[in-house]
């Protein structure tokens, strides 16, 4: 199942925020070992420029829950997420999973 986490960006915050795309995806795979399976972080390149977005994969969705479980109860990650919370609209936070494919 892919994942993508996609997110909007205060006007004029997008720099800064762009600092911690690599910062997360180095913590999660610190604080989850064995069950980190790799991130991509992403951003826009075209119209509306205030949007990042972190994709990664799990072969369930139990696995995805897990994993968010283990980052929640980190008071290093929640930390992070705190740093970051500024940058961020409250409107526009969402996470979005693959459903189907078709080859």
């Amino acid at each position: 199942m892919l994942y993508h986490r996609i997110i909007e960006i205060k006007p004029g915050h997008v720099a800064k925020a762009m600092e911690f795309g690599p910062k997360f995806m180095e913590l999660a795979k610190k604080i989850l070992g064995e069950n980190y399976k790799g991130m991509q972080f992403l951003t826009k390149v075209h119209g509306n420029l205030g949007w990042l977005m972190w994709k990664w994969e799990h072969e369930s969705m139990d696995q995805d829950m897990a994993n968010q479980m283990q980052l929640n109860q980190s008071d290093e990650w929640q930390a992070m997420i705190d740093e970051f919370a500024p940058h961020v609209t409250n409107a526009h936070d969402h996470v979005w999973v693959q459903v189907a494919e078709v080859s």
